[in-house]
């Protein structure tokens, strides 16, 4: 028996061993057959969330489920499985989210999607949809389950993310039933009314509650406003369509009357304040009569013409001083509004120069002033001068510096000018100037311009002088006098009286001369051409001559001649000395005297006649005091004519000449019975009597000294 039980109980063993062996393969395989049929069950009927092992037969359900509802469907679908005796539900639920948020933006590193989804199908659904509508980018996905997805989310958030996708960046958010968008539209088409369509695609519940498109970017971003006629047109871009409407009511309020023309479209990049940029331009486009103004990025345009020249100047001191914040001047072609007539004036006064009217640009504004400040250094200039068109067709600027020129020269007065018609008034501020002012209105006037008056005096002088200075050698004429034409009547008054002696003329024109001024002047030369030296002044109405006679009756006779020559009114002095009459001269010597003092003067006559003039005093003064020198010497006193008129005639006109010297040396003192007068007629030329020159030599009279 011990022999059995020896090989009986290891055999025993060895077949326990292969049972327990073999209940558990058949376990295992049992377990896992389970398993997988609770999960194909927990698959097909969607409860993706799910996780399932088999221990024994009771499944033990794991996961988080989306709602307690999922999750007793998931109990119920493992309760269907033939084998379980029963499920452990160790599954747990998402958290509520709450407000419950879902978000995608779209960035140019790619997308991202933040917030919760309320199941892992679908954020994997949501996520295929993003991967789809944007192919190829990086996508970020950092959504977390929760509870309290608003109905229709999984929906409304695939419909936000497909909108999304229309934009350049932006982002689609989802808050409870709210929805926000934001985002570039890809063009001007796609902004308009993109809030509208958005809202009308909304699944239901959801609403639309914020909206912050933005058109296409333009850089630059330009406006722009033309006025032509009665059309005003607005173009360019705008921000949005609550600026567009805005920009158009201020357009119409401030054109009521012109035809809006809207050619505006949308896009964004707008620099700051561009409303108030776009209300500045259109009250610069108010200030044109016609033309643009245009905003390129933050530089202000314009091109046009002014309505008004106050809007002119108005409108440039803006843009060159003024700018609104932040805007910078691109384009200024503004031109000036045109005003007719055109006119320019300038007025000078004791305290300075006011300069005004028009000229055509700002430059020659410059230069007219500084022509003003130039020609007229110390003084004051005051500019009025105003920038506008419609000059005449002439050089303008050339006039106005001619009107400036002028208005230098005097002292007080007006210079203007009037489209091509110029005048002048005032007094001279000196006699040069004067006569510069007189010889350029007598010739033809710089830059087409048409003398209309030329009122100009020379200055006034307190007192008023007018001075001859008899040197013997030459003669000096200095003061005053009124206008040019008697300064040439003194001079040739001068020339005249004094023959060959030089005439040094220091005239200056001067206003204010006392009544008969021109006769006491002549007076006055008068008797300093018979003394030698003399002095002659004349001041105001007074008038004094000091001088040497040359003989001693000539004395008395000047000074009778002062006195009757003297204009009424007019008194006077004469303070005259007598020259002694030196030593007696030879004949020789007394006949080379007498042809000296016929070198400085010849005697004249009336035009046809007989009658000495008083220019010829002087000189006949000279021939008395050289006949006196040779009282021992009888003197012919020959007369000569040219060749015009009868031989019969010129002969007994030139005896008669003679005779009319004779006599004046007579009444002088000279001795009659040793003089004689004799008249040679056209007999004896000393020059062609072809020429006016020549007849005028043949006409004069000869002196011949003899012996008793």
């Amino acid at each position: 028996m011990t022999y059995w039980v020896k090989w009986l109980l290891p055999g025993l063993v060895i077949v326990s061993l292969l049972t327990v062996l073999a209940w558990g393969i058949r376990h295992v395989d049992i377990q896992d057959d389970l398993t997988a049929r609770a999960r194909e069950r927990l698959d097909a009927d969607g409860h993706n969330w799910a996780t399932v092992v088999v221990e024994g037969r009771l499944a033990i359900l794991n996961g988080t489920a989306p709602t307690q509802a999922t999750k007793e469907l998931a109990i119920e679908s493992l309760g269907r499985v033939v084998g379980l005796r029963g499920v452990v539900d160790e599954s747990g639920l998402i958290p509520v989210a709450s407000p419950y948020k879902w978000r995608l933006v779209r960035a140019p590193g790619g997308v991202a999607i933040t917030g919760f989804a309320p199941s892992d199908p679908v954020r994997d659904a949501l996520r295929r949809v993003v991967e789809e509508v944007f192919p190829g980018a990086l996508i970020r996905d950092d959504t977390a389950l929760a509870r309290g997805a608003p109905e229709n989310f999984a929906t409304t958030a695939a419909y936000l993310a497909r909108t999304l996708a229309a934009f350049s960046g932006g982002f689609v958010a989802v808050e409870d039933a709210s929805v926000s968008i934001s985002g570039v539209a890809p063009d001007a088409t796609s902004f308009e009314g993109a809030a509208d369509r958005i809202r009308a695609g909304l699944p239901k519940p959801m609403e639309l509650k914020d909206v912050a498109i933005l058109p296409p970017r333009a850089d630059p971003y330009e406006w722009a406003a033309a006025r032509e006629g009665n059309t005003l047109t607005l173009s360019g871009v705008v921000p949005n369509t609550e600026v567009r409407e805005a920009l158009k009511k201020s357009a119409v309020e401030r054109f009521a009357s012109a035809t809006l023309t809207d050619t505006m479209t949308y896009a964004s990049g707008e620099p700051d304040n561009f409303s108030g940029a776009v209300a500045f331009a259109l009250d610069r486009l108010k200030d044109l009569a016609s033309g643009s103004v245009q905003l390129k990025g933050r530089a202000f345009s314009i091109d046009g013409a002014a309505s008004t020249v106050d809007a002119y100047e108005a409108t440039q001191k803006l843009l060159l001083a003024s700018l609104p914040e932040g805007l910078t001047l691109g384009d200024n072609n503004l031109t000036p509004a045109v005003v007719a007539p055109y006119v320019w004036s300038g007025e000078r006064t004791a305290t300075g120069v006011s300069l005004s009217g028009y000229v055509p640009s700002e430059r020659d504004r410059a230069i007219v002033i500084g022509a003003a400040q130039a020609g007229m250094p110390n003084v004051a200039i005051t500019d009025n001068i105003r920038v506008a068109a419609g000059a005449p067709k002439m050089d303008w600027l050339g006039a106005v510096k001619f009107g400036v020129d002028q208005l230098s020269r005097v002292a007080e007065g007006t210079a203007s000018i009037s489209d091509q018609t110029y005048e002048i008034k005032g007094v001279a501020a000196s006699s040069r100037d004067y006569v510069a002012i007189a010889q350029a209105l007598q010739g033809t006037l710089p830059a087409s311009l048409k003398l209309g008056t030329g009122d100009v005096i020379p200055p006034k002088a307190t007192p008023y002088r007018f001075i001859v200075q008899n040197e013997g050698t030459r003669v000096i004429v200095s003061g005053n006098a009124p206008t040019e034409d008697d300064h040439q009547a003194i001079l040739l008054s001068a020339v005249r009286k004094f023959g060959a002696l030089p005439v040094v003329d220091d005239v200056q024109l001067a206003s204010g001369a006392p009544d008969d001024f021109l006769s006491a002047a002549e007076a006055g030369l008068q008797a300093a051409s018979r003394l030698v030296p003399s002095r002659v002044d004349i001041v105001d109405k007074q008038l004094s001559v000091t001088g040497t006679a040359l003989y001693s009756s000539a004395a008395d006779r000047i000074k009778d001649s002062i006195e009757s020559a003297m204009p009424r009114g007019y008194s006077g002095v004469a303070d005259i000395s007598i020259a002694s009459p030196g030593e007696a001269l030879n004949i020789e010597d007394c006949q080379a005297e007498l042809r000296n003092a016929m070198k400085l003067n010849a005697i004249s006559f009336d035009s046809n006649g007989a009658d000495i003039t008083p220019d010829s005093d002087g000189v006949l003064d000279r021939l008395v005091a050289a006949v006196q020198r040779c009282p021992d010497a009888v003197v012919e006193v020959g007369g000569h004519t040219d060749s015009g008129g009868s031989a019969s005639k010129n002969m007994d006109l030139s005896k008669a000449r003679a005779q009319a010297v004779v006599d004046y040396l007579a009444s002088a003192g000279v001795l009659r019975e040793r003089m004689s007068a004799v008249g040679y007629g056209d007999t004896r030329p000393i020059a062609s009597n072809s020429t006016d020159d020549g007849k005028a030599r043949n006409r004069r009279i000869e002196f011949i000294l003899r012996e008793p």
